[in-house]
């Protein structure tokens, strides 16, 4: 608590000349390691490498294949970010979409899709991954290449489509395709 209110002290934001502050920070933190002694400092630094919230690679072969298993929008919630889900629930309320359809807007994964994960590219707790789709229902998708983003959310991975869903309500709001994707996803 006294190391935060140090900090507070000599770091209080990251503005012009943070530079500055920050090596004050810095040295700031080292004076009180050398203050509170060996061990202290070392169970210090233990405390801040298990809090660090590192994430964990990804096994995104597995993750696609249990997201395959998923048949009900609850049970496909599970692989998605939250912000996935509060993206459903806008193009819900904007009627692009009826509430019992919502797994329609969502990348169709079932029994059939298979893909080939081409590169995968993990950034902090971020990670975007390429494949390419051996078998689909849609044939049409067959061969077809795409990025699919991740983020680490509640210590998984889990896919983000909220851009494209938001992408997919403007389109809607400056009626580009409106009424087809009304027809579409209220089921004609």
């Amino acid at each position: 608590m006294l190391l935060m209110l140090k900090l507070n002290t000599y770091y209080p934001s990251r503005s012009a000349g943070s530079v500055h502050s920050f090596f004050k920070c810095v040295f700031m933190i080292i004076n009180y390691l050398k203050e509170i002694g060996a061990e202290k400092c070392f169970i210090f630094l233990l405390l801040i490498a298990s809090c660090s919230g590192r994430v964990a690679g990804g096994d995104f072969e597995a993750f696609f294949k249990d997201l395959c298993s998923a048949h009900t929008l609850q049970s496909a919630l599970q692989y998605y970010t939250e912000g996935t889900e509060d993206a459903l629930k806008r193009a819900v309320k904007k009627g692009i979409v009826h509430n019992n359809n919502r797994l329609a807007l969502l990348p169709r994964f079932n029994a059939e899709t298979e893909i080939k994960i081409l590169k995968e590219e993990i950034s902090g707790s971020d990670a975007n991954v390429t494949v390419k789709y051996i078998n689909h229902p849609v044939e049409n998708m067959i061969g077809f290449k795409t990025v699919f983003r991740f983020k680490w959310e509640n210590n998984r991975w889990k896919l983000d489509m909220e851009r494209e869903i938001d992408s997919l309500i403007k389109r809607n709001n400056s009626g580009a395709g409106s009424e087809y994707l009304r027809k579409k996803f209220k089921g004609y």
